[in-house]
């Protein structure tokens, strides 16, 4: 099977998505006066740092690609959404602090050099010590950065997979033992020198190379799995994964999230006949999935855009604004933007491919 069939991971990468923009919103508008009922969404990231992961090491399992190959592919996929989030919302902080003036928001303070490290896709180098314009971006940051470290550990084959689930591990480990907190942070140095988004993104792309690992060896098995069994573990594997991101507070405990997003996703991608797989994989979602990256991207601009113009606006009011604001934007930059930049660059980087 390959990652091109249908599969719940369409509804689940909308649910994830939708989870992370509510609770960066819910930052600046509570749900709830006084109380934050999803206080720990930030852990749906996790997701897509496994399923990434999983994907790369399933293509490279399947394609032979060289590690310029792959950062070229990566950039491609990433950057043209990513940067209309950059351009787009320093205008917010403009107009509202500096009378439109964008080059004089630039001027101030550390913007400027916050700006051309965030602009190149290397916020989480620690380079612009690890300030964010839009914050929501050094996963993408991270996780572009890890690309290399997670391609060589692929390229070891079948024991990448075993050097991956261990050295996921021992990443995870340091980091909660040097933090001394469950809150990953996005800014921040484990060790005194080591960016924490970093730590972060490759034990979780690298749990995704042992999830594939896994995947690979048991497919058979996996994909021989009756529906009634598929069903029931997918539905203990989601309430799991939903009961860890809402309605709790911060803790360890927290992290064991991983088990069920790891066995989600290799649910969902073998041949059986789930239930939620089949829901999760419904056409009406593939719009919404398709737009879910520039979703994710436009998030502090519509969230950033109610805080400066609509400081005063109520619940669930501000919530419905929020969500058909993001999902308009997300539209706009993803068929204006993304796609014909996403295409430019392919031109270029196929052209110079051909020219070599």
């Amino acid at each position: 099977m390959n990652s091109e069939k249908r599969n719940g991971l369409i509804g689940m990468r909308v649910i994830a998505t939708l989870g992370i923009a509510l609770y960066h919103f819910e930052l600046s508008f509570p749900f709830v006066e006084g109380k934050q009922i999803m206080s720990t969404a930030y852990l749906f990231v996790e997701f897509f740092l496994v399923m990434s992961g999983f994907f790369m090491a399933m293509t490279l399992s399947r394609k032979e690609k060289t590690l310029h190959r792959v950062i070229v592919d990566r950039f491609i996929r990433l950057w043209p959404a990513y940067i209309m989030g950059l351009i787009l919302l320093p205008v917010v902080y403009a107009i509202t602090w500096f009378s439109g003036n964008y080059i004089a928001w630039l001027k101030d303070g550390s913007h400027f050099k916050s700006h051309i490290v965030e602009f190149i896709m290397l916020q989480c180098t620690g380079i612009g010590g690890l300030k964010y314009i839009n914050g929501p971006t050094w996963y993408v940051s991270a996780m572009f950065i890890c690309t290399p470290i997670v391609y060589v550990v692929i390229r070891l084959k079948k024991i990448g997979g075993v050097l991956a689930a261990v050295l996921s591990a021992i990443i995870y480990l340091l980091a909660f033992y040097y933090l001394k907190e469950p809150d990953m942070p996005m800014e921040g140095f484990i060790f005194g020198y080591i960016p924490a988004p970093l730590f972060r993104a490759s034990a979780g792309m690298l749990l995704g190379v042992a999830a594939y690992s896994i995947f690979d060896t048991l497919k058979l098995v996996i994909d021989r799995m009756p529906g009634i069994i598929a069903t029931f573990v997918e539905g203990i594997f989601i309430c799991c994964i939903f009961r860890m991101c809402y309605f709790r507070q911060s803790s360890f405990i927290n992290w064991l999230i991983l088990i069920p997003i790891v066995g989600i996703i290799i649910l969902m991608m073998a041949e059986n006949k789930g239930i939620f797989s089949k829901v999760l994989a419904s056409k009406k979602l593939d719009y919404f999935a398709e737009i879910s990256y520039a979703f994710y991207i436009m998030q502090s601009f519509c969230s950033n855009f109610l805080s400066c113009f609509l400081p005063d606006i109520k619940q669930p009011y501000s919530t419905v604004f929020y969500l058909v604001l993001n999902f308009g934007m997300a539209v706009i930059v993803h068929e204006i933007f993304e796609r014909n930049i996403s295409g430019f660059l392919k031109n270029i980087f196929n052209f110079n491919r051909r020219s070599a």
